[in-house]
């Protein structure tokens, strides 16, 4: 958003989510992961790490108090990018 100069997406808090540092953040900004509307990770199908494995075997998801719809329109974008660098669709 800021190299595009949308102060306003850029700041919202929205649109962002507070993954733990280290891998989680990395699978996410470099689109190796995104997460559907209700919160559950998807994967690039073609990552087979430690990180993955824990995730889906611990089915993790983000809580529905925080994937309010504000944050799922960012999101939509996410998947879009995701489909689009992954050739995989969701």
């Amino acid at each position: 958003a800021l190299r595009n100069y949308d102060n306003d997406t850029a700041y919202d808090p929205n649109n962002a989510l507070l993954l733990l540092p280290g891998n989680p953040d990395q699978f996410f900004d470099k689109c190796k992961m995104t997460f559907d509307q209700n919160g559950y990770p998807i994967f690039n199908d073609n990552d087979q790490s430690s990180f993955v494995s824990e995730v889906t075997k611990n089915q993790y998801r983000i809580d529905k108090a925080i994937m309010n719809p504000e944050r799922c329109k960012y999101m939509r974008i996410h998947n879009k990018w995701f489909e689009e660098n992954n050739h995989q669709s969701i």
